[in-house]
């Protein structure tokens, strides 16, 4: 099963308890180890012997190797997210985000209900429903407008992992 598609593929249902079964694999399409099983993912993500792959310094050479190309935007996210970070570096950018998220908790709980019912509130009443794109999507946009005081029009910018990840 396409692992890159899986959130589109009708069958996603029976992927996630067989490959929870089994120990980790890697994919030759996407070329990267898939983790399905939750307690798999929590033992490999407090091993002290498994660290994220060097981004930056890998984006870094790759800038000066290539004069037309630079990466300012991703240099600048790697120093800061934690999924990019390593040892202490890690914890302080959890901790900085814990904070940022503990301190906006009030705004997004005020909106919270709002939210929810303005994306799902007439799904019921609907035959059919494109879950991702029609609820779930401008969801998160809601929630991260509110944590980041973005306003409407700037919530129609915020792009989609889904776009992100489109393969065509």
């Amino acid at each position: 099963m396409d692992v890159i598609a899986l959130h589109r593929n009708e069958a996603r249902g029976a992927f996630f308890p067989k490959a929870s079964a089994q120990p980790i694999f890697f994919d030759t399409t996407i070329k990267a180890w898939v983790v399905a099983n939750p307690r798999h993912c929590e033992a490999m993500l407090v091993s002290p012997h498994l660290f994220v792959s060097p981004y930056r310094p890998a984006y870094e050479d790759m800038a000066k190797r290539h004069r037309d190309y630079a990466f300012p935007n991703l240099l600048f996210a790697f120093k800061y997210i934690p999924m990019c970070l390593n040892g202490d570096d890690h914890k302080t950018a959890r901790r900085q985000i814990a904070e940022y998220l503990a301190a906006r908790k009030g705004a997004v709980s005020a909106a919270a209900a709002d939210m929810v019912d303005r994306r799902f509130g007439g799904l019921a009443t609907r035959e059919r429903v494109e879950l991702m794109t029609e609820a779930i999507e401008p969801l998160v946009k809601d929630v991260l407008g509110t944590l980041n005081r973005t306003d409407e029009a700037g919530r129609v910018l915020i792009r989609s992992a889904s776009a992100v990840l489109e393969t065509g």
